[in-house]
């Protein structure tokens, strides 16, 4: 291949078949991973967020537990951080199916029990979303333990049943717009951000900076790899200027 620069100096251009291929495949698909993670950064400095189902505003939900107990602990990322989600049984304005709330958080790998009994009518933070969680177990995912109240993805009929209600069809959860982080060794001293879980679409709750900086991580490699392609070429005298 002989493009001509100007008519006195012609670039040589020779390239490896296979390792073309191979290079081009592999470009295009780094682009599109920077493409993806630029998306998916855009759209939280945006602040999207799908609101499904039912959107609740200034409603509360009686907590209610034939069993009493105390609140679940559902692992999850908030911010980047590991935390406890912690939710209680109860039903919306004290009425209908039971559903699950999303009381707070706690920060760490240590767990802070939560009583139920006495926890009473709770306020919702702003809009509250309820639905059913879509959460599924991944490969890597660790199993739930319901005797020790530590659980990785929402079996939800398995969960109300520990507190004396008996259903057949998942029960929905009221995720709060924003939720309490709290530190464990002083519960008193929390923050209120804003709730990832706050739709039942794919969770996603990495930071949004992490996905800036995956996206140039990607773009980066796609450069580098181009860099080094025609580099290589030039190095085996496959790609160079004549006059």
């Amino acid at each position: 291949m002989v493009l001509c620069i100007s008519d006195h100096i012609q670039m040589v251009f020779k390239p490896y078949p296979i390792l073309t291929v191979a290079s081009i495949a592999s470009l295009v698909v780094l682009v599109i991973l920077g493409n993806w993670q630029w998306e998916k950064y855009s759209k939280k400095s945006n602040n999207i967020v799908t609101v499904t189902e039912t959107a609740l505003k200034g409603s509360a939900v009686v907590v209610e537990s034939p069993k009493g107990g105390y609140a679940l602990q559902v692992y999850g990322l908030i911010e980047g951080n590991s935390v406890w989600r912690r939710y209680v049984p109860g039903r919306i304005n004290g009425v209908g199916d039971p559903v699950f709330f999303s009381y707070d958080a706690t920060l760490g790998p240590v767990q802070e029990p939560l009583q139920i009994f006495g926890l009473g009518t709770i306020r919702t933070k702003g809009i509250s979303n309820v639905f059913v969680r879509n959460d599924r177990p991944g490969f890597f995912t660790p199993r739930n333990d319901p005797v020790q109240n530590t659980w990785y993805w929402f079996d939800s009929v398995k969960m109300i049943s520990l507190y004396g209600f008996s259903v057949k069809k998942p029960v929905r959860v009221v995720e709060q717009e924003f939720i309490d982080v709290k530190d464990v060794a002083d519960t008193q001293n929390y923050r209120t951000v804003k709730n990832p879980y706050f739709t039942n679409e794919r969770t996603d709750t990495l930071p949004r900076e992490r996905h800036f900086g995956y996206a140039l991580s990607w773009w980066g490699m796609a450069l580098a790899l181009f860099i080094i392609y025609c580099v290589y070429h030039v190095q085996q005298g496959r790609l160079r200027t004549k006059l």
